[in-house]
């Protein structure tokens, strides 16, 4: 392997990524750099260093250096660089400007600059240094150096005057294998590196024995190439800390190797913040492979050699003033105002003589906080489609609004994920919240009808009868109490739980709130929301309008969003209710959670507690069949974004999970349920007989799941031995909503069933089918005359009790010899339930309708005021419309079934692109059994 092909991300000598506009002042920024105010008479504008085309600048056509390059980059021994042709200096120090003025205009009327690429030669992409067996040995040609020499611990004095190889890209370092590194706060004192310690070397054999193996090493190498010699010994180190032969070593590992190799000793914030980096963001291939390793260890040289000439009193830290000169030094033109705001988060906070707060810059942190640039820069290039510098917010604007959520406050495990058992204990939640917890209730009824031990956890209890006050209150909470973090006022783009949650968290904090909401939004939702305090924005048709809007004001006014599920600390706060499932139940007795899934940010955090001191707990997630992201993702092993997404369930109507939920949820989610809406109905029904609550569809969705997972499980499971707990989500449910419920409920128990029965069209045959049915009540039963000389079709629907042995014994006796009716069970058909039971009868005439002229389809748009009116002018006068029939059940979705004749002078082309027109989703029924027996000639 050639070390000089591995790629390494900034170097000191590569140019970068730089963002165009005027570089601002700030009078606290210039005390600490020690900077006088210049005039802008004194420094020439930007616009006299006009933008570099670096699509057109060398016959190699290369990509942008710095941040977004994919180059390898150029080190050298010696720092600072000499001056070479075809390298363009950064621009001078611009002209003040009155920062925060400039950017509280709005958006449209603030001045902006193009931004800058400089650009230094580089050997082609595919250049390769040739090789026979070692390198070619070249005599070094002096090069002026700094007046005073620097002294890295990997240099002797001598060879820090050594001058660098003269071709640039085979330049080597210089490894001295015996040289005692300096007393410095950079390395420790002793004259060899530390090694792992002796429990470590026990459980990897074969790899370094002691000095004897160490000497034959030196030995080894001592023929070999300096570049050579770094690899071997960069190899070395990764097999020692490598104790298991995986290849990959972990980020406990890798700071050990650091030690190991370096000499210097990392916070675990650090390390880990920079295996993420260059583990290439994988969340599966936990750790670095050797090529990465060499890529962080060529990094970490090239910015320490930085830092130490920065470091003029060798003092171990450094300034402000010297941490800007770093960052010009290495290409990044940034603000001042935003240098300053990010040294402030990563420094050492002291106190100076004259009582002004300043700050000293660690190593480790210092690291930290560029490593923490080159990630926001990468995010950054992913909405910077064209290398422009242009995205949706500025580059400047998007440093700080990201920065705010100072994700090195968050807890991290060893693998560089957030530690949620340490943010669940101590997290903001009980301020709102009984110390408690929400109650847990056992459900008598449920626990007798399910043959098992059943306890309901009672989220529709809490303040805003929602569990989403947790994670809600959970992140403001914690950002609020952090000094370092400008909290203006929170913004969250919701029309249903999260909105009340934020909404609630904010009054109690005392902080400014907006919810964004539709347009369509019911008043009911929108002056709760008010009621509790906030700002409501109505805009948009939709929720994509409405975020869009969220995401505009956020950036205009300079308010945190406040995510609904997709954060370590909302997904913490709901992780409160794995905590308090401990404290209130047994846990060895505990053999089942339920829980709703939407975007995942409940079953995360409770799985993510349950997990680590309960393992044995199943943590089973229940979804809808129409909106079951978390089920088609554990199916397809990977993050699937649906289509689109049923509504009456709508606290769960999410097209997709969040990466971090998703990244919990496949690894601690046993498995997930999947329900329809007639058994979240008969859930409804059952909260309420336990509990006289009514919860909302989303807040049933665990006790439907574990009655899907009981019934689906008989047999194989004896529940009666089973504690289960359905998680009560929450409670705001539309009163509207109540008719359908209740008309649906009967059939989600499975205690009302429908047949279309056909008897022979005379008198006496009615009486013979109600005898049959008897003593069941009838519920339904609709008939017409169309032709006495055809059977009579009957819709009818009667109650039982035990579905699975009546109804096969009912089919049996009308189909016998007896009475040789024809039966079809119709109680799982769709559009009989919505539609057709209201519709029976509804035949035309053969001279009014041709067989096969008319075309059903079933439309379903919004439902919002208006709708319906919208639908019916979108229809043209051309076609012919035989059979409308709507019904509001008080759902977000309105459906319409209509029938059409075509024209004799339309195609069905013509008819296809009519549909296509109106906008809304349809599906052919014109096939359906229902409308060739009660609807069609």
């Amino acid at each position: 392997m050639n070390s000089d092909d591995l790629p390494v991300y900034p170097t000191p000598q590569q140019a970068t990524y730089v963002v165009g506009g005027n570089q601002q002042s700030h009078s606290l920024s210039h005390q600490l750099s020690g900077r006088r105010n210049h005039s802008s008479s004194q420094q020439p504008p930007r616009h006299q260093n006009p933008p570099h085309n670096y699509k057109n600048s060398l016959s190699g056509s290369l990509p942008a250096p710095g941040p977004y390059s994919t180059q390898p980059g150029l080190s050298y021994l010696s720092y600072p660089p000499p001056s070479r042709p075809g390298y363009q200096q950064p621009p001078p120090q611009q002209p003040q400007q009155q920062y925060y003025q400039q950017y509280a205009s709005p958006p449209a009327q603030q001045p902006y600059t193009q931004p800058q690429y400089y650009l230094h030669q580089q050997q082609p992409q595919n250049y390769r240094p040739q090789y026979s067996q070692a390198p070619p040995q070249q005599q070094p040609q002096p090069q002026p150096m700094p007046s005073q020499p620097l002294y890295d611990q990997y240099m002797s004095p001598q060879q820090s005057h050594a001058a660098p190889p003269q071709h640039p890209q085979q330049q080597l370092r210089q490894v001295s294998l015996n040289l005692q590194p300096p007393a410095q706060p950079y390395g420790h004192s002793s004259g060899s590196p530390q090694v792992a310690n002796a429990s470590t070397l026990k459980k990897a054999p074969g790899l370094w024995q002691g000095q004897n193996r160490s000497k034959e090493n030196v030995l080894e190498t001592t023929k070999l190439s300096s570049k050579q010699r770094l690899e071997a010994e960069l190899r070395s180190t990764f097999d020692r800390v490598d104790v298991n032969h995986l290849g990959r070593i972990s980020a406990r590992e890798l700071s050990m190797a650091l030690l190991n190799f370096d000499n210097t000793r990392f916070q675990e914030s650090t390390v880990r913040l920079m295996l993420k980096l260059f583990s290439s963001g994988s969340s599966t291939s936990k750790g670095l492979n050797f090529d990465q390793f060499v890529s962080l260890w060529k990094y970490l040289t090239a910015y320490k050699k930085l830092f130490v000439a920065a470091d003029l009193n060798k003092s171990g830290d450094i300034s402000f003033g010297e941490f800007q000169r770093i960052l010009e030094q290495i290409g990044y033109k940034l603000n001042v105002d935003l240098v300053l705001h990010l040294f402030q988060k990563f420094s050492n906070k002291e106190s100076s003589s004259d009582g002004t707060s300043v700050g000293k810059l660690k190593f480790d942190a210092f690291i930290e906080l560029l490593v923490y640039l080159r990630k926001l820069t990468d995010i950054f290039k992913q909405y910077d489609k064209d290398l422009s510098g242009v995205a949706t917010i500025s580059y400047l604007d998007f440093l700080l609004e990201i920065s705010n959520l100072k994700l090195k406050d968050v807890e991290f495990d060893a693998e560089g994920n957030p530690d949620y058992t340490k943010l669940i204990l101590t997290s903001r939640v009980y301020d709102v919240v009984d110390k408690g917890g929400s109650p847990l209730t056992h459900a008598v009824n449920l626990s007798h009808r399910c043959n098992a031990n059943v306890h309901l956890k009672r989220e529709d209890l809490l303040p805003v009868f929602s569990f989403k006050l947790r994670g809600a209150y959970n992140m403001i909470a914690k950002l609020h109490s952090n000094p370092n973090i400008p909290l203006n006022g929170v913004i969250a783009c919701s029309a249903g739980n999260h909105a009340q949650g934020v909404a609630y968290s904010a009054a109690k904090l005392n902080i400014p709130s907006t919810i964004v909401m539709p347009t369509a939004t019911p008043s009911i939702k929108y002056s709760n929301v008010s009621r509790l305090g906030s700002q409501v924005v109505l805009y948009g048709e939709d929720f994509d309008a409405a975020k869009q809007e969220c995401a505009r004001l956020s950036e205009l006014d300079n308010l945190t969003n406040i995510p609904p599920f997709n954060h370590p600390y909302v997904i913490a706060g709901q992780g409160t209710v794995g905590l308090e499932l401990t404290t209130q139940l047994i846990l060895d007795d505990l053999d089942a959670v339920f829980i709703p899934v939407g975007g995942g940010g409940l079953i995360a955090g409770v799985a993510a507690y349950l997990k680590t001191v309960a393992p044995h707990v199943k943590i089973i997630g229940v979804e809808t069949f129409d909106a079951d992201a978390l089920y088609q993702s554990l199916k397809n092993k990977r993050l699937v974004e649906l289509d689109s997404v049923g509504v009456f369930a709508d606290g769960t109507a999410v097209k997709i999970l969040g990466d971090e939920t998703w990244r919990i949820c496949q690894e601690y989610v046993d498995e997930v349920v999947r329900v329809d809406t007639d058994e979240l109905c008969a859930a409804i029904k059952d909260v309420f007989e336990d509990t006289r609550s009514i919860v909302e569809p989303s807040g049933a969705l665990g006790v439907a799941g574990m009655k899907r997972y009981i019934a689906d499980t008989a047999g194989k499971v004896d529940h009666k031995k089973k504690t289960y707990v359905p998680i009560l989500s929450g409670a705001n449910m539309n009163f509207d909503r109540l008719r359908f419920v209740s008309e649906r409920a009967v059939l989600g128990e499975g205690r009302e069933v429908s047949f279309v029965v056909s008897i022979p069209d005379r008198p006496g045959e009615f009486v013979k089918l109600q005898k049959l049915i008897h003593p069941r009540s009838i519920t339904e039963f609709s008939y017409r005359l169309v032709n006495a000389d055809h059977p009579a079709n009957i819709y009818v629907s009667f109650n039982v009790l035990n579905k699975a042995k009546e109804v096969p014994a009912i089919i049996e006796a009308m189909t016998n010899n007896e009475h040789n009716f024809t039966v079809l069970d119709i109680s799982n058909n769709e559009l009989a339930k919505t539609h057709g039971r209201y519709l029976v009868g509804g035949k035309p005439t053969d001279h009014t309708l041709k067989p096969g002229q008319e075309k059903l389809y079933q439309f379903e748009f919004p439902e919002r005021p208006g709708a319906l009116t919208r639908f019916l002018e979108a229809l043209k006068d051309n076609w012919n419309i035989t059979l409308f029939h709507y019904r509001n059940h008080g759902n977000d979705v309105g459906k319409v079934l209509c029938g059409f004749v075509l024209p004799e002078t339309a195609t069905e082309e013509e008819f296809h692109e009519f549909l296509k027109q109106i906008g809304y989703k349809y599906q052919d029924e014109t096939d359906n059994i229902i409308y060739k027996k009660f609807l069609c000639n």
